[in-house]
């Protein structure tokens, strides 16, 4: 199976029908996908992040999603109640009195708003993945930053 992948902008659009067209033309079943992408800075933060999931997973023998919900009790729970009252007081109702791995749980059952952008500044996101990045260098797992190109274009990515 020939896989195509053409970044669909005002002119890529024509080359975009024309695979269509060739397609149809040649009478044979196909399969289009059009994903988004976020080209932000946050859209690549949040890119970043759940790479780094993934790779803190393969290297610790864990799940993506146990990682994911470990980096947000540990690291973006703290940033932002350290900023945001609102949170804050969300957060003591939600967690309050509980252990790190009961905190960790149900983050793991619930989606704890952390890293989104409506949620995280990007000065907050770059100092989530900061932590993350040391935290993980201590154990011998070293995250790094993929090309922009990579990192647009990953499958993890697009969480």
């Amino acid at each position: 199976m020939t896989q195509t992948v053409t970044p669909i902008k005002p002119d890529t659009l024509v080359r975009c029908v024309e695979f269509i067209n060739l397609a149809c033309d040649a009478e044979k079943d196909f399969e289009m996908v059009i994903r988004t992408t976020d080209n932000s800075l946050a859209g690549k933060q949040i890119a970043l992040a759940n790479i780094w999931y993934k790779d803190i997973a393969q290297g610790m023998g864990d799940t993506i999603k146990e990682v994911e919900a470990t980096c947000k009790i540990d690291f973006g729970v703290p940033i932002l109640t350290a900023d945001d009252h609102t949170y804050r007081e969300f957060i003591a109702k939600f967690l309050g009195g509980r252990t790190r791995t009961e905190c960790i749980e149900i983050a793991l059952n619930f989606d704890i708003p952390v890293i989104q952008k409506a949620v995280m500044s990007t000065e907050q996101r770059g100092a989530y993945l900061s932590a993350i990045q040391v935290k993980y260098a201590e154990n011998g797992i070293f995250l790094t930053s993929p090309s922009e190109k990579e990192l647009l274009n990953c499958r993890e990515a697009q969480k």
